[in-house]
């Protein structure tokens, strides 16, 4: 099989992970509820993620680190896009999975979550930028091994999760 279409292949795997994670939670059966909508957050950093009155800064991290991945495959794939096309994509995905979010009911939409994923987007960016420059075009076979590497011990560990709860 040919590079690139390792490279595609490990983007839609990773596509499938991100929606599975944002919209399932890595359930195996769907919990989504229609026609009640979860709440929105339309003010950033208003809401975040609070264990015994603390914020959790895992989240706000995780968000980052899971669109690192789509800013680097996207600039793999077609590295003549812009940095502005790219950051573009990731957001408006990024939106059309929180507002999904909203109108199954599942989890809460939160304009924080965007801003966030877009940053992700831009360190992948940043990151294939580095990576062209060090290593060329020889660093593309070492990501796409890394990336499947990372959605195996994502999937295996989700399905794990899922039998122990």
């Amino acid at each position: 099989m040919g590079k690139r279409k390792v490279t595609v292949s490990v983007f839609y795997c990773y596509l499938f992970m991100l929606v599975w994670c944002i919209l399932f939670k890595f359930d195996l059966a769907s919990s989504w509820q229609f026609g009640r909508f979860s709440h929105i957050n339309w003010i950033p950093y208003s809401e975040p993620l609070m264990i015994n009155h603390q914020i959790v800064p895992f989240e706000m991290i995780f968000n980052v680190l899971l669109f690192v991945p789509f800013g680097l495959y996207l600039k793999i794939l077609d590295p003549s896009r812009t940095t502005f096309r790219v950051l573009s994509y990731g957001i408006l995905t990024s939106f059309l999975l929180e507002a999904l979010q909203f109108l199954t009911g599942v989890g809460m939409a939160d304009i924080t979550d965007i801003i966030h994923n877009g940053l992700g987007t831009l360190v992948g960016l940043v990151f294939y930028a580095f990576l062209k420059k060090c290593y060329n075009h020889t660093f593309v076979g070492v990501i796409n091994g890394f990336g499947v590497t990372i959605l195996l011990i994502g999937f295996a560990f989700a399905v794990m999760m899922n039998t122990l709860i």
